[in-house]
């Protein structure tokens, strides 16, 4: 079978609901009354010759668990990651071969990488999930040629599995080189996981049976490998994967743009690569991409657009251009519905002529969004709109007019719209830098009056939500500081929390950094636990950085003059001292989890050794229970094996033979006597974890704290360092909420709350009163306290928010009082010869 195309084009309607609307009015925003945003004309572009295309026919074949009801049957569903998953389905029905078996064929050109899975049709619709009950994100299969897909679902939505499992470890490795590959996305039996620095992976949990093994590099550099593979009940199948490089070819994209475009507006090219804005995540509304990672095309003088990329050969390549996301304002078809372009990248440069036919999903009308942004926004920051038509989608950069006045043009998807609501927010991070009249992602917004959407005036954003420029600044200037030493560490650690916006909005944060005179940046890159019973620990795209988010960090970390230093932590399905106690720490429970603890830090001891960082820092308090004799927080023992100690000098020694930069232990200070593991003499030095109560008044007097927290350390610290014989470095962490200061912000359900919980976007809880000055005379306290005791050999301040300025109860000091005081005793540490 062949068709001919110089693109293969998929047009699919959306699933969602909508309704018709009307144009929106160009006069507030200085335009000649009934005129269009701008009258560009553009250029006839010639398309080359169509090239031939051969297809495949793939026929899929899938068991089920159980009969469906004579009423429902079994649905394959095509999906489109660039739109997003929920948004642009292609679904096929399937025929029933006996009670539990379906199948249906469809043709594909070669050389396509097909996204999909499978639901059970009925009044509600039943989604396939894995065995543990989380929903399938889409299974994959590569086009090499005619063939059959076998496949397995183990679970519906509203059903369970109690079956035995088995899993898939494995490596992959570069072909020619041998060497391990990181941050490739490993998919088998509707599973994905990611893998690790060495090249391992683990999916767990899979049914007994044949799986489809898709190995695939999220930014193309790789080809696609494709095997099957055998699971057997509560056994691991060994997988050895060997990948080629795929070569760099340039790709030019050269287009033509609707009459009407607006000039001021960024043309985007949204795909389904890493480099085209695609996270591999599950964000908000069943996006996939997100516009601020997307690339912009250049204008050219005759009126189109142009933009040249080095993309790898052999790539099935999934694109279209937008003036707002993957779903909003992205192009149409003549038949107003979605468009996905579809490129098969030859192995040669290519001059991609392409045409936009509309914006528009209907007549061209669009509705207008133009906003007066406060006089208080953050310089540097942009305002973002965010739409809610059935869920809150991913929020959108506005574009940007003059004196604090921002605009958007929204065209499509309009046609079925049934209802729209809105909201500001500030660099892309609603649910924590909203408009206040609109905070929280349970906030159903701003309705759009759809029967008169051209009447729409402009808006007045009335402020922001932890943003207040009534709060003063001013502090006192600390008092004479001892000089330090070059080596001196003034450090600022980042949130333990990552979302993909955070990516482009790093070159922000570190300008501010800079600003505090700080010479050392602590990025704190997670991983999930995403299983308790095994313990699975594993990176999770969209709440965990990426290998090349994290490599991307640490670069633009060194441009802006900063060391850098590395402190990965977990992130738990609920809070950590629940998750321990909920698992069953037998010994072969222990063995599995220092196992895939290793492959965590040997993980990054490679990121680390490989971008140059300076500092790897282990520990933390959330390994009380599996330190040597450990305890769970109620006092009963973790059942960590005896020779816990041994496996940790072990893990020590591995991380030196990948790593040869400077090992650092994060060591919770606890009053009263310490214990300090033994191990501990392996590392390098000691990031003491400090949040000690400085005062038991709600008032506080800065030089009781200064003296009390000298105390501490000169009583109990430095007795133990002394004898460890390590360099401290002092990481300080108070939250600006009353209570934070005596180590004890009150929970209002009862004693003192988990300080993480005051974190973005967490909900605000008004009950717990904010405190900036308490913060602020804290870290006073603190710069007092290190200035005189020459023993300590940095100060390092935790949980900065990167994205945003907010002033909330957090322990980040992003645009709070408590950064200008760091800023003033940096600046004096910095300055003295």
């Amino acid at each position: 079978m062949k068709i001919y195309a110089k693109h293969q084009f998929q047009s699919i309607a959306a699933v969602v609901l909508f309704a018709t609307l009307l144009i929106g009015g160009c006069e507030s925003l200085g335009l000649p009354s009934g005129a269009s945003p701008t009258g560009i004309s553009t250029t006839q572009v010639d398309t080359p010759e169509p090239a031939l295309i051969e297809e495949a026919l793939i026929h899929f074949r899938v068991q089920i668990p159980e009969t469906p009801p004579p009423e429902q049957g079994i649905q394959l569903n095509i999906l489109d990651e660039v739109t997003g998953l929920a948004l642009n389905i292609s679904g096929h029905d399937m025929q029933p071969e006996d009670s539990t078996h379906y199948s249906v064929e469809i043709p594909f050109p070669l050389g396509s990488v097909i996204k999909y899975r499978y639901t059970r049709k009925g009044s509600i619709p039943a989604e396939e999930h894995t065995s543990d009950g989380r929903q399938v994100r889409y299974r994959m299969f590569l086009v090499e040629a005619p063939g059959t897909v076998e496949d397995l679902v183990t679970r519906w939505t509203d059903s369970t599995y109690e079956g035995p499992t088995g899993r898939i470890q494995g490596q992959v490795f570069d072909q020619e080189t041998r060497l391990p590959q990181p941050n490739i996305l490993i998919a088998s039996g509707g599973a994905q996981t990611m893998t690790a620095a060495d090249g391992t992976f683990l999916i767990e949990g899979l049914p007994p049976g044949v799986h489809n093994l898709i190995a695939y590099s999220l930014d193309g550099a790789y080809q696609v490998f494709q095997q099957g593979a055998q699971v057997a009940p509560d056994a691991t199948t060994p997988a050895e994967i060997h990948i080629s490089k795929a070569p760099l070819v340039n790709l030019t994209f050269h287009i033509k743009v609707p009459k009407g475009t607006p000039p001021v507006v960024p043309v985007r090219i949204a795909g389904n690569l890493y480099q085209l804005g695609n996270t591999f995540a599950n964000l908000s509304g069943g996006m996939s991409t997100t516009a601020a990672r997307m690339p912009a095309l250049v204008p050219q003088p005759d009126g189109t657009y142009k933009l040249t990329l080095s993309l790898p050969a052999g790539t099935d390549l999934r694109y279209k251009y937008t003036l707002g996301d993957g779903f909003w304002n992205a192009e149409h078809t003549d038949q107003q519905s979605f468009l996905l372009r579809q490129l098969i990248i030859p192995d040669s440069d290519l001059l991609i002529n392409d045409e936009v036919y509309s914006w528009s999903d209907t007549d061209g009308s669009y509705i207008t969004f133009d906003a007066m942004a406060p006089e208080d926004t953050p310089p540097g920051e942009n305002v973002s709109i965010q739409f809610n038509p059935y869920a809150w989608t991913e929020p959108i950069p506005m574009w940007s007019l003059q004196n604090n006045r921002w605009v958007f043009f929204l065209y499509s998807p309009l046609r079925p719209l049934h209802t729209l609501a809105y909201r500001y927010c500030r660099n892309e991070q609603c649910n924590a830098a909203d408009a206040i009249n609109t905070v929280g992602y349970d906030n159903p917004g701003l309705p759009v009056d759809l029967e008169n959407p051209q009447g729409r005036g402009q808006d007045s954003i009335p402020g922001w939500a932890w943003l207040d420029s009534s709060i003063d600044q001013a502090i006192d200037p600390a008092s004479e500081l001892i000089p330090r030493p070059e080596d001196f560490v003034r450090g600022i650690e980042l949130q333990a929390a990552y979302n993909p916006t955070w990516q482009s909005k790093l070159p922000y944060a570190l300008d501010d950094i800079n600003r505090i005179q700080a010479n050392w940046l602590v990025l704190s890159p997670t991983w999930s636990y995403t299983r308790t019973n095994p313990p699975v620990l594993e990176q999770v795209s969209g709440q965990d950085a990426l290998w090349l988010d994290m490599y991307n960090a640490i670069t633009l970390s060194e441009r802006a003059g900063l060391q850098t230093a590395l402190y990965p932590h977990p992130q738990f399905q609920m809070p950590a001292i629940d998750w321990w106690a909920s698992g069953n720490r037998d010994f072969p429970w222990w063995v599995v989890w220092f196992e895939r603890y290793r492959v965590f830090l040997l993980h990054h001891a490679e990121l680390a050794s490989r971008s140059g960082v300076q500092s790897l820092i282990l520990g933390g308090e959330w390994l009380a229970p599996a330190m040597p004799g450990g305890t769970l927080p109620d006092g009963t023992p973790s059942g960590v094996p005896e020779d816990a100690e041994a496996r940790w000098r072990g893990l020590i020694a591995e991380v030196r033979q990948n790593y040869s930069g400077q090992i650092l232990w994060a060591l919770p200070y606890q009053a009263g006597s310490w214990q300090l593991p033994p191990f501990l003499d392996a590392v390098d030095g000691i990031y003491l974890l400090w949040s000690s109560r400085l005062t038991d008044q709600v008032n506080p007097d800065m030089q009781q704290m200064t003296e009390a927290a000298g105390q501490l350390l000169d009583n109990e610290v430095m007795p133990a360092m002394t004898n460890l014989g390590k360099p401290v470095y002092l990481a300080i962490s108070y939250p600006s909420a009353q209570g934070g200061v005596t180590g004890c912000v009150t929970d209002p359900r009862g004693g003192c709350l988990d300080i993480t919980e005051l974190n973005q976007p967490r909900p605000d809880n008004p009950l717990i009163p904010v405190d900036y000055s308490g913060q602020a005379l804290a870290y006073r306290a603190l710069l007092q306290a290190v200035n005189s005791r020459d023993w300590i050999s940095g100060l390092v301040s935790q949980g900065y928010y990167p994205p945003a300025i907010l002033m909330d109860k957090s322990i980040s000091i992003h645009g709070k009082p408590a950064a200008e005081v760091l800023a003033d005793g940096f600046q004096r540490w910095e300055s003295n010869p």
